[in-house]
């Protein structure tokens, strides 16, 4: 099996720019070349995406703050991998849910869940997910 997320940095937005790092046409692109990537060094897998998790706004890059992360573009490219896997054979590990339920507090940074109690309980789901393939 294969369990992969990418989101995070494609939705940032650097000061001075006018949108996210990657457009939404580019994500897309990406994460079919990816797909197609694994296929062919993984024809046989299980093919998992991860939904890209919340962040606490203004979601700053850690370590910087040259610009920032916004969860309604984090939804929208969500949603844009949801319908790009819907035709495909993937399954989607939604930690986007997970990560509403999970307290500021198991936070390390305003993008990451780095804390022993924020990897416990995303890391939990992503075991039970991947539990379905063992």
């Amino acid at each position: 099996m294969v369990h992969f997320n990418v989101g995070l940095w494609d939705v940032l937005r650097l000061k001075g720019d006018t949108g996210t790092f990657t457009g939404e046409k580019e994500y897309e692109q990406v994460l079919l070349r990816l797909y197609k990537r694994i296929r062919m060094y993984c024809p046989d897998a299980a093919v998992i995406f991860a939904l890209t998790t919340k962040v606490r706004e203004p979601g700053f890059a850690p370590g910087i703050t040259v610009g920032e992360r916004r969860n309604s573009d984090i939804i929208r490219y969500n949603q844009i991998a949801e319908r790009l896997w819907k035709d495909l054979p993937v399954t989607i590990d939604d930690l986007w849910s997970v990560s509403e339920q999970i307290k500021d507090t198991a936070r390390s940074d305003d993008v990451h869940f780095g804390t022993e109690e924020g990897s416990r309980i995303l890391g939990g789901a992503v075991i039970r997910c991947l539990r379905g393939y063992l």
